[in-house]
């Protein structure tokens, strides 16, 4: 396949997410073991693109549900300095091997919860029967293409449910008449961020910068603009921190700013501050308006980031098919297969 086919199977997969997401909203919420939902100490582990939804859990695990939740990377388990904890939560789409790393490491905990796309993978098999709690996401599989689309967004969902049913108070992160709108808001910021986007700079000069409390919610950005692009992995700077610190670097060069706004929370007011400090011939601030509040922005600001990277992959002429490094990557992606 050429890299025109890549940017195909990349758009389609953008413009189909709206309707993975709505069957990952419309299935029915996961209801949690009772003494799984009373761990009060949590290690959270993923890998690759399944490392945002993770984060995303045990920050609104730490948020809304009052628990101890610390995110270690499956290195961790590698070399066998993983911490311990009450339960264990493993978020990968599809079991990559160094994600049983962390299976493998589950007699340790008390509890193990399993977050995966993949639930007649015979290692999930034996997990389910072994005791490990399995929530499983669509889609069942994401193939051919580098960048994962649909399953890190219904993944994402998922946690925020399980994140809200440890709380033991459903709506207290997505309300639920939110839930059934981010399908539909999700097509719209596509679109629009589409339709709008403007030249980004492929010299690495991009920074994601973020809302209050916005930091978790950007990793998988910012690795989606990593692995679509291949040109950075853009730094995330929070937004009143920018003056302290990040200013410096970008105040005489030129630099482009990916601003992560929310609906309803009194932030565009520091945004608009920020945009004052910028110069126009050097800088371009980047506004990716989400019109929900609270954790359902993420879904507008993956979507918008979809498009960018939809709308620079052609100039980028990176192939998402068949990469650079495809299949050379066994020393470490094949370690714990």
């Amino acid at each position: 396949m050429s890299d025109g086919a890549g940017h195909a199977l990349l758009a389609q997969r953008c413009a189909t997410l709206p309707a993975v997401l709505r069957r990952a909203v419309e299935a029915a919420a996961p209801s949690l073991p009772s003494s799984m939902c009373d761990a009060r100490r949590w290690v959270v582990t993923a890998t690759g693109a399944s490392e945002g939804p993770a984060r995303l859990f045990a920050w609104a695990l730490r948020r809304y549900a009052g628990r101890c939740a610390e995110f270690v990377t499956l290195s961790s388990f590698a070399v066998d300095d993983a911490p311990r904890g009450d339960a264990l939560a493993l978020f990968s789409q599809e079991l990559s091997p160094n994600a049983r790393l962390g299976l493998t490491a589950r007699s340790r905990y008390a509890h193990t919860l399993l977050v995966t796309a993949t639930p007649d993978h015979p290692d999930v098999r034996a997990a389910a029967i072994d005791g490990v709690e399995v929530c499983v996401h669509p889609p069942a599989s994401e193939p051919s293409l580098l960048l994962r689309v649909h399953g890190p967004a219904a993944a994402t969902v998922l946690a925020l449910r399980l994140a809200e049913g440890v709380a033991r108070a459903p709506g207290s992160i997505v309300a639920p008449s939110l839930w059934e709108r981010i399908p539909d808001a999700v097509e719209h910021a596509f679109a629009e961020t589409l339709d709008d986007a403007r030249e980004l700079g492929l010299d690495g000069s991009l920074a994601i910068v973020t809302a209050p409390d916005g930091a978790e919610a950007a990793h998988g950005l910012r690795w989606k603009w990593l692995e679509g692009t291949g040109t950075c992995d853009p730094p995330c700077w929070d937004v009143l921190q920018f003056a302290h610190g990040p200013w410096q670097l970008v105040v005489d060069r030129p630099y482009t700013l990916l601003a992560l706004e929310r609906a309803h929370d009194g932030t565009q007011a520091l945004f608009d501050r920020l945009a004052s400090m910028l110069s126009p011939e050097r800088h371009a601030l980047v506004r990716l308006r989400a019109t929900l509040p609270g954790a359902a922005a993420f879904f507008e600001h993956d979507a918008r980031m979809n498009a960018l990277v939809c709308s620079t992959l052609p100039r980028a002429g990176r192939d998402l098919v068949r990469w650079p490094g495809f299949g050379a990557d066994g020393p470490l992606y094949r370690l714990g297969g």
